[in-house]
């Protein structure tokens, strides 16, 4: 009786977990390169300035490349790092209202591919 009641509450809980879903910025999926244009190009040129060779922050952008916004740590001990992303892209679509935004890169390192301006 006690495996049949624990084999009940077990499949509740995945059914539960079967209805899910992540949140609407973590579905944005980009196909292609995203076309960067030239004031979001002279915002990530910035945040690759501030994080230097070995600065710590994220870069995200809007998936029409219009806008875009950054988290970074500049101190020689930074804190909570897997947050950077999250950060990144919660600012960015603070700035950029109506849009999704995904991360371009982290520290220095592009996650998504892009095209610069012309």
């Amino acid at each position: 009786m006690r495996i049949q009641t624990f084999l009940a509450a077990a499949c509740l809980l995945l059914s539960a977990c079967a209805e899910f879903q992540l949140p609407g910025t973590a579905m944005a999926v980009q196909r292609g390169p995203i076309e960067i244009g030239p004031k979001t190009w002279a915002s990530y040129q910035s945040y690759l300035d501030t994080i230097g060779e070995t600065g710590q922050g994220a870069f995200a952008i809007a998936t029409d490349g219009g806008g875009g916004a950054s988290w970074v740590c500049t101190a020689s001990l930074c804190n909570k790092v897997n947050e950077y992303p999250a950060k990144a892209i919660a600012r960015c679509e603070e700035n950029n209202p109506g849009y999704r935004c995904i991360v371009l890169a982290v520290n220095r390192v592009p996650q998504v591919a892009f095209t610069p301006p012309q």
